[in-house]
């Protein structure tokens, strides 16, 4: 009876203000205030992809509005249920108290994680470079993962071709090659530009292998043609830290 009350009066349509936050604007390309509208939650039950068992999952739906150009955006966040934490909701209802387990933005939303590496990182870009930059974050907010990856790859290799000289960097990865597959053929291997930033201090080995790691698992699912569930996040993390490193290291090199 609640559900028939619930779509009959339209109940179900209403948007409830929240208060209004500064958020990253994709058309302003830069903070501005926004208005905050949610549509109620809902709960309901999907086939979980590539499996055959149904799960419950539960949906919110925010509406933001710049209130400098008035650009709309959706943000769509979905919690399964299978991943509540047993605690005082018990699971139940609508415990929206942790992040959710998947999140899309139309258009592109950053966090406010990506704000600052927005803010960080454009000096070290040019006008198109940071376009890019702006697609490679509207990827990943929209959950095309794969296409993200590679945009990332992009991204950390501009600062391997921007530290150092060509030819120490040239002789750096030919010497790694060279003493781990016994040839320089390989010497453009994504792994080796990334040694080279450890090398110089711009990446904690840490670091280096997180992002090895979130590459190869792109890499498959490119060659696969299959999605992928790689946390980027991480990959936003370090590359905030290699452009603060990479400022400190540009200084010192100009001493």
């Amino acid at each position: 009876m609640a559900d028939s009350l619930t779509d009959r009066f339209g109940l179900n349509l209403l948007l409830y203000k929240l208060d209004n936050e500064t958020h990253h604007c994709f058309e302003c390309k830069k903070s501005t205030p926004h208005e905050q509208f949610r549509l109620p939650w809902k709960r309901k039950s999907v086939i979980e992809h590539q499996n055959i068992h149904v799960v419950e999952i539960r949906e919110e739906v925010v509406c933001f509005k710049c209130m400098n150009c008035e650009l709309t955006s959706l943000k769509r966040k979905l919690w399964n249920d299978h991943n509540d934490d047993f605690g005082d909701e018990q699971g139940r209802g609508n415990n929206m108290s942790r992040n959710a387990d998947v999140c899309f933005s139309y258009p592109a939303s950053f966090s406010h994680e990506e704000e600052l590496l927005i803010e960080r990182i454009k000096e070290f870009l040019n006008a198109d470079q940071l376009d890019y930059l702006y697609e490679v974050l509207a990827n990943k907010s929209q959950g095309m993962v794969a296409s993200a990856i590679i945009g990332f790859r992009s991204l950390f290799e501009h600062f391997f071709n921007i530290t150092g000289t060509p030819s120490a960097r040239d002789r750096f990865v030919s010497t790694c090659s060279k003493e781990r597959d016994g040839t320089t053929k390989t010497k453009n291997n994504f792994l080796y530009k990334l040694m080279w930033l450890q090398k110089n201090g711009l990446l904690s080995r840490l670091q280096q292998d997180a992002i090895e790691d979130i590459m190869k698992q792109g890499n498959v699912a490119v060659h696969r043609m299959e999605s992928t569930d790689v946390n980027l996040n991480k990959a936003v993390e370090v590359l905030y830290h290699l452009t603060v490193s990479f400022r400190m290291f540009d200084a010192s090199q100009a001493k």
